[in-house]
């Protein structure tokens, strides 16, 4: 069902791009999103580059600095140029190209979707079939290992505010029901989840003495 109602929206803005045309265009929220969902494939790459030289934190966020500065040069530079063919204004190519260009905003607005959907942790708290459709369609497929970076990124980021126990990774269906982030929950199947270590226990075991 997710799959259909992505094509309708895809199919509803290219009607509209075809429309508008595609000359002077700004492509603002396609950059944006863009950048999000390319940045980790850049930033995991940059940080192990650089944890040779710095610590693994700083590593990690000189690497996603880095990718998301790089990551908008280039989608910025992409979609400028498209933008930027002034003899093409009300032409068929225009036209053509507005199709395109709309089609790809119906893809990048239910990407980001479903982006803010796993990195907001939502599937704890709302029921599994919601979840299912967000996981089952074709975008998910495409950047559910840009989500588990942000995911496991601000669960760390969590736990270390809350100092909350993370437990045992789990996939089963009784995560889905809880109201508060006690364990990390994995959305991509075939990401590898790193996780720092935990400091709490050793200040456990002092305020225990």
């Amino acid at each position: 069902m997710m799959s259909i109602a992505i094509l309708v929206v895809m199919f509803f803005l290219g009607m509209v791009g075809k429309g508008r045309g595609v000359v002077n265009y700004k492509f603002t929220i396609e950059k944006i999103v863009l950048t999000l969902l390319f940045t980790p494939f850049l930033a995991i790459f940059a940080k192990a580059k650089l944890i040779a030289f710095i610590p693994e934190m700083a590593a990690g966020i000189a690497g996603a600095i880095l990718g998301l500065v790089i990551v908008f040069i280039i989608v910025g530079l992409i979609l400028g140029k498209i933008a930027k063919i002034p003899e093409y204004e009300d032409t068929g190519a225009d036209h053509s190209l507005g199709f395109v260009a709309g089609v790809l905003k119906g893809f990048i607005l239910m990407a980001f979707l479903i982006f803010m959907y796993g990195i907001s942790f939502a599937d704890i708290k709302l029921p599994g079939m919601v979840t299912q459709q967000m996981k089952n369609n074709f975008i998910n497929s495409r950047i559910e290992n840009s989500i588990e970076y942000y995911r496991t990124s601000i669960f760390s980021a969590y736990r270390s505010a809350k100092s909350a126990d993370v437990g045992e990774l789990s996939t089963s269906s009784s995560e889905y029901t809880d109201v508060s982030i006690v364990a990390y929950v994995p959305w991509a199947g075939n990401y590898t989840v790193v996780l720092t270590a935990d400091p709490e226990p050793e200040k456990k075991e002092e305020k225990k003495k």
